[in-house]
């Protein structure tokens, strides 16, 4: 029996290369879309002068706040990201700019450390937003925000900000899934 097989298998092998392919095969093309629209990064970093005193084996540090974020040409767009950003804050202290997040939070700190000399805390401020994915009716954006402002640890939050810069108007789930298909919770 194992005389047979092994010559049969070296058979079928030799047949599998040399025979042809008789399918057509399709090309499916897909095509590229280019960034349709223009933008730059902009950025803010504020830094308290309070510096904190270095305990053995660490460097002396401060708070700062550094916020990164693209500015478009469409305006629409830039004040849904502002108002996404700003909406994290809640509606007791409402920014209205981006340097006011910054300035906010280094004032916050610096009346933290007034009240606490000796501090080894040294708090920071991240929000850092990117163009992640650009189609000529979509816009994603990562906006990650990243805290540390005193007590056991720092806090990250990472979300995805959608947009059609077409209609200027958010992609959202009810945007994209008919009513009668909506999902069960």
């Amino acid at each position: 029996m194992k005389k047979i097989i092994l010559p049969l298998f070296a058979i079928s092998l030799l047949w599998a290369c040399t025979s042809e392919n008789k399918e057509k095969k399709v090309a499916h093309v897909i095509t590229a879309e280019n960034d349709t629209l223009t933008y730059r990064y902009d950025s803010i970093k504020v830094v308290s002068n309070n510096v904190v005193k270095p305990e053995a084996n660490r460097q002396a540090d401060t708070a700062n706040a550094v916020v990164r974020y693209p500015v478009f040409e469409n305006d629409s767009l830039n004040n849904y990201i502002k108002s996404q950003v700003f909406h994290y804050f809640g509606e007791d202290e409402v920014p209205t700019a981006f340097d006011d997040i910054a300035s906010s939070f280094i004032r916050g700190y610096n009346e933290f450390y007034l009240e606490n000399p000796g501090t080894v805390q040294s708090w920071y401020l991240l929000i850092d937003i990117k163009v992640i994915r650009q189609l000529h009716n979509y816009v994603a954006l990562k906006y990650v925000h990243s805290d540390y402002a005193g007590g056991a640890h720092g806090n990250t939050s990472i979300s995805y900000i959608n947009f059609n810069p077409k209609t200027n108007k958010a992609v959202t789930l009810d945007s994209l899934i008919l009513p009668e298909k909506k999902l069960n919770y």
